[in-house]
C-alpha cells in the first residue's frame, strides 16, 4: 500500500521477508493439482474467487512474524526509529520528517475529538443507559 510521503523503501521495511503474495502463489499451485488417492482433481482446476479470498488468508497468517514479547510503548518507539534509520536505508531527515508530521497530525485529531466528545459525559451516559 502507498502512502504519501512515505518512501518505498520505508514501506518495505515493514512487510515481514516472506510475502504473502509468493505463499499465496504456491497454495494456488497446490489447489489446481490436488489429486485424491484415485488421481481425481479434489478441487476445480481453477481458482475460485471464493476459494482465492481463503487462500489469501491462510498465506497471510502463514508469513506472520511471530508475535514479540509485550514492551512499553516508549520502547517500541524507540527501537522502531533506531530499526528504521539502521535498515531501512532512507535517510534519517526523512524518517524524522515523517515522524513530526504523524505526531502534529495526531496532535490535530486528539484536539478536534476532544472539542467534539465529553468522554466523561459519554461514559456516564453509557452507564445509565
Amino acid at each position: 500500500m502507498e502512502i504519501a510521503g512515505v518512501p518505498h523503501k520505508l514501506i518495505r521495511w515493514t512487510s515481514p521477508a516472506q510475502r504473502p503474495d509468493s505463499r499465496r502463489a504456491e497454495l494456488e499451485h497446490e489447489y489446481v493439482t490436488a489429486v485424491d488417492d484415485d488421481g481425481n482433481w479434489k478441487f476445480a482446476p481453477v481458482v475460485s474467487e471464493q476459494a482465492r479470498t481463503k487462500l489469501n488468508q491462510i498465506a497471510a497468517k502463514t508469513t506472520r512474524p511471530p508475535k514479540q514479547q509485550t514492551r512499553p510503548l516508549v520502547q517500541l518507539r524507540a527501537w522502531w526509529k533506531t530499526s528504521t534509520i539502521l535498515t531501512s536505508g532512507v535517510a534519517v531527515e526523512i524518517i524524522n520528517s515523517l515522524l513530526a508530521r504523524a505526531r502534529a497530525a495526531a496532535a490535530a485529531i486528539r484536539a478536534r475529538v476532544a472539542a467534539m466528545v465529553d468522554v466523561a459525559l459519554a461514559t456516564e451516559w453509557r452507564n445509565v443507559h
